[in-house]
């Protein structure tokens, strides 16, 4: 039987979040960690969204060490601003310069409904998020976010237009009760993009 790490050597993407980590217990996160560690220096890319919830962790300095060695593995960081309020960090700067050290090809910073900024080696945006004055229910509009900009950059779209589709999307989720919309809805989104 082939054990998970081969099964998941040949995957051109893998997601992973602070949730992830957090319904593990000790042993199971190290193993997680170490296993994608070593897929990510095999080439996998390695996408992590910190997704801090207070209430599925033991303590803080649990969850610090565990979202940091995550922030390490990863070659894609997802976070929000909110997520660093667990290491005491408010500022943006803050942020990019304390993830720095961690190596990541691509970090996308989402403050709220106010706007998104993406780093890389050879790009630097920020997108302004249009608010929607008539949330229905906001449940996994992270996720959407998430899978909506991972999808757009395997398309090959650039980081930019990415964010731009992602929070599109995101917004568009906010508008329907258990955060799906309508199929029909969603293609509509990707109309005339095919992979690169």
């Amino acid at each position: 039987m082939v054990n998970a790490e081969q099964a998941l050597q040949d995957c051109q993407l893998i997601f992973f979040s602070g949730i992830t980590l957090a319904i593990l217990n000790d042993n199971d996160r190290a193993q997680l960690l170490h296993m994608l560690c070593r897929l990510r220096n095999k080439g996998v890319n390695i996408a992590f969204d910190p997704n801090y919830r207070p209430a599925l962790w033991e303590n803080e300095k649990v969850a610090q060490n565990a979202i940091g060695q995550g922030f390490q593995v990863a070659n894609i960081l997802l976070p929000g601003m909110e997520d660093f309020e667990l290491f005491g960090l408010r500022q943006r700067q803050q942020i990019v310069k304390f993830l720095n050290s961690c190596g990541f090809d691509e970090l996308i910073i989402k403050d709220g409904s106010k706007s998104v900024f993406g780093y890389s080696s050879d790009a630097c945006c920020e997108v302004l998020v249009a608010p929607n004055p008539a949330v229905i229910d906001t449940t996994s509009a992270g996720d959407a976010f998430a899978g909506v900009y991972l999808g757009a950059r395997i398309l090959g779209l650039d980081m930019k237009s990415a964010i731009e589709k992602a929070a599109a999307v995101a917004k568009e989720v906010t508008n329907h009760r258990g955060a799906i919309m309508p199929q029909e809805k969603f293609k509509n989104f990707w109309k005339g993009y095919k992979a690169a």
